[in-house]
């Protein structure tokens, strides 16, 4: 695993305040920008082309997605973490990263951002192994522009985050160019945000939700 910073990066993640507002665009053509493309489905699988459920129906990604000029991003929140400063992850949190390999293994990662904390570095450890990635570090106090700079260094590519309650929500925010989602509650890790940014038009987005395989409780 390497590691490399990118302080440019992700200025987004302190956009604005957030507020939940409706999440179609305002344009007709547009008003297909669901907040939740699961339906409440729990995601087993991404490939290139689709999502695969745990009831083993799937949604196939935007026609468009397949094209160069279109950047796709996999946002999730760091796992569960443990206490003290700058925590590493609680054990459910470790069974949840490794199951983040088996969600997104065979969905084409290209790149690996996270923030510079051990709960982030090591959600996004198993998964950045497995794909033999680069992992970057993304400082989230860099101004906006930074975002427009990796995109067009990274134009069609697919790039996985591990952010954090705030970021994610902010980041996702900023490519739709309106405040469509909250900061994520303190107690709530199973989001997936699926972001599908064209070098043109309108950026879409789904929220997905994943979960730990059953069999694991934790010790309260």
């Amino acid at each position: 695993m390497r590691i490399k910073l990118f302080s440019q990066f992700l200025g987004a993640c302190f956009f604005a305040s957030i507020t939940l507002a409706a999440c179609q665009s305002d344009a007709p053509e547009n008003q297909t920008l669901a907040a939740s493309a699961g339906n409440g489905k729990i995601v087993a699988f991404v490939t290139q082309t689709e999502v695969v459920f745990t009831d083993s129906t799937t949604r196939a990604f935007p026609k468009t997605q397949v094209e160069d000029s279109v950047t796709t991003f996999f946002l999730v929140r760091h796992a569960e973490k443990d206490t003290g400063d700058n925590p590493r992850l609680h054990p459910l949190g470790e069974k949840r990263a490794k199951q983040l390999v088996k969600i997104f293994e065979n969905a084409g990662i290209t790149n690996a951002f996270t923030s510079p904390y051990r709960r982030t570095l090591f959600t996004a450890k198993p998964l950045v192994t497995a794909l033999d990635l680069d992992m970057n570090s993304f400082d989230p106090r860099t101004p906006e522009e930074g975002a427009t700079f990796y995109l067009k260094q990274a134009r069609g590519g697919r790039i996985f985050i591990a952010g954090h309650s705030n970021t994610n929500p902010q980041l996702v925010n900023y490519f739709i160019g309106k405040e469509v989602l909250p900061q994520i509650p303190e107690e709530q890790y199973d989001d997936i945000y699926v972001v599908f940014v064209p070098k043109n038009g309108q950026a879409e987005y789904w929220t997905l939700k994943y979960e730990v395989e059953k069999g694991y409780s934790v010790e309260k």
